[in-house]
């Protein structure tokens, strides 16, 4: 029978969003609910100066080797979005994808 693994997780897709990762950690350290490591995954095409803030901060990062469509039809839909100002829609399978990760 194998060990369950517990993991406070979250994905940072753009650098809009890494102080909000940053906040996240700072808060459940802060009040003692990190009863479990804290993983931050991080989308392909992030700046690499995003992780290494993270990874500064004590934060493990786990890169996300490919996006979860394929690079054309991220790119495609990417590109749509950003036209309408729904950009952050492109990211959504990324978020999805974490559901399938087997060591949590």
């Amino acid at each position: 029978m194998s060990q369950k693994r517990y993991t406070y997780a979250t994905l940072l897709s753009t650098p809009e969003y890494l102080q909000g990762v940053k906040v996240l950690y700072k808060s459940l350290c802060k009040y003692g609910k990190l009863k479990f490591p804290f993983v931050c995954f991080c989308s392909q095409g992030l700046p690499e100066h995003c992780v290494e803030e993270l990874k500064w901060y004590g934060i493990e990062c786990i890169q996300l080797v490919s996006y979860a469509l394929k690079d054309s039809t991220f790119q495609e839909m990417k590109s749509s979005y950003s036209s309408s100002n729904v950009s952050h829609w492109a990211y959504t399978f990324d978020k999805l994808f974490l559901f399938g990760m087997e060591q949590y």
